[in-house]
């Protein structure tokens, strides 16, 4: 049995994702999205990989869109954006990249938060990669948001 109380410790709680996800238990994800709203930023982020990432849940798109606008963890935020990249369907894509480059922009984005942001724009457009922070700026991600539109 799956035990993904929200009281138990992060790591048995991180435990009991992995466990959700080996035994790709989707009937769990009401459990799993209340441990995105957990105290510990690592619950948070294997949470929300699961969520988006392994089970490709789109109705967890706009919780996904406020923890990347609100999280306080940036390691939280940016495995959200690149979730967020893999659920965004042709019809929300623009507004999930015109996000993603606005984290990108702020000024208090950490540099991995940056490079995430950038690999979900890639992701997006079909050029998935990964990134170092100098392999990115405000024009190419521009460049990305306006291929998007353009589709």
């Amino acid at each position: 049995m799956i035990d993904l109380s929200p009281n138990r410790a992060p790591a048995d709680l991180v435990e009991a994702i992995y466990a959700a996800r080996r035994e790709d238990r989707p009937d769990l994800q009401p459990q799993v999205e209340r441990l995105t709203q957990h105290s510990s930023p690592t619950v948070r982020e294997e949470a929300a990989a699961l969520l988006l990432v392994r089970w490709h849940c789109v109705d967890f798109r706009e919780e996904a869109r406020r923890l990347l606008i609100e999280d306080l963890d940036a390691g939280v935020r940016a495995r959200v954006a690149l979730g967020l990249a893999m659920i965004s369907s042709r019809n929300e894509q623009l507004a999930d990249a015109i996000l993603l480059a606005e984290v990108f922009g702020a000024t208090d984005s950490a540099p991995h938060l940056k490079c995430a942001c950038f690999e979900a724009l890639r992701w997006m457009v079909g050029r998935p990669t990964t990134v170092e922070l100098d392999d990115t700026d405000s024009a190419a991600v521009s460049l990305l948001v306006q291929e998007i539109a353009h589709r």
